[in-house]
């Protein structure tokens, strides 16, 4: 075994600890430390509703726009740009504060996604992967969110993530995951946050019924999104009212298009000052 990679477990104990929402300080290290943490009820039980039922509607719209051709089953795209809902979502206290105390006060949404297992059907996300290729020894760049929507248990296929592996630029052999991971149980609200370098991958889904989760990844204010968001959000009439989250969704930090744009008051350019 690859000994940068077994040594990031902790043999005969788990690692991932259990914070409540408003412990961000705590959270932040432990997060930083370990690399996955659990935040319990990051959102309430109305708001998960309301989220797997918007989920829901996006994912029978996909499935009649793609059918069985659909590249990424299971996988939403776009969902703050699709349903407004979802912005709601990058705003939890829970689990913007830790991102937040690692990634500076101006990180923004890198991407978000529905991220649902079907029964018996595993999709790409069951390969053992990172969110991002870059390894950067002792920095974070990038962190990541997945909020469930119904139970995380080994029946309906919970996340399966090795502890600490985001300390090593190498995959790990299939063995060694599977010698390592853990696979925490997690309720409907309950989110788990990692380190984007992290090697993970989703269970098998064996409780005969659709598992739905969200996710979020938050990168720093200079890093690229995963998709215009400013542009796109503006193009479908989506655009956020509330400059908290223009901010969060990257309104801050775009490119000026013109000398005109670039010599901007600071409070009206394009890429504001003080991001980072």
């Amino acid at each position: 075994m690859n000994a940068s990679i077994a040594g990031c477990a902790d043999a005969g104990g788990t690692m991932i600890r259990a914070f409540n929402s408003d412990q961000h300080e705590e959270a932040a290290a432990a997060l930083l430390d370990d690399g996955a943490i659990i935040v319990r009820q990051a959102a309430p039980p109305k708001l998960v509703s309301a989220f797997r039922a918007a989920l829901r509607e996006l994912i029978e719209e996909d499935e009649a726009r793609w059918g069985e051709n659909h590249p990424f089953p299971g996988i939403v795209h776009l969902l703050p740009a699709r349903r407004k809902v979802f912005f709601e979502y990058v705003k939890l206290p829970g689990v913007l504060g830790p991102m937040r105390k690692i990634l500076g006060h101006g990180c923004i949404v890198s991407g978000t996604n529905g991220s649902s297992v079907l029964p018996n059907r595993p999709n790409y996300a069951r390969e053992i992967h990172v969110d991002v290729p870059r390894f950067i020894e002792g920095y974070v760049g990038m962190l990541s969110c997945l909020l469930a929507l119904d139970p995380f248990t080994e029946e309906t296929g919970g996340m399966q993530i090795m502890p600490g592996s985001f300390k090593s630029p190498h995959k790990p052999s299939l063995d060694e995951f599977e010698a390592n991971y853990e696979q925490p149980a997690l309720d409907p609200g309950d989110a788990m946050l990692f380190n984007t370098r992290s090697w993970h991958r989703s269970g098998l889904n064996r409780s005969g019924r659709w598992r739905h989760a969200i996710g979020v990844s938050m990168a720093r204010p200079y890093m690229r999104q995963q998709f215009d968001f400013p542009r796109v959000l503006d193009s479908v009439g989506a655009t956020p009212d509330d400059e908290p989250t223009r901010q969060l969704m990257g309104y801050h930090v775009r490119m000026p298009t013109s000398l005109e744009e670039f010599l901007l008051p600071p409070d009206q350019r394009p890429y504001r000052p003080g991001q980072e």
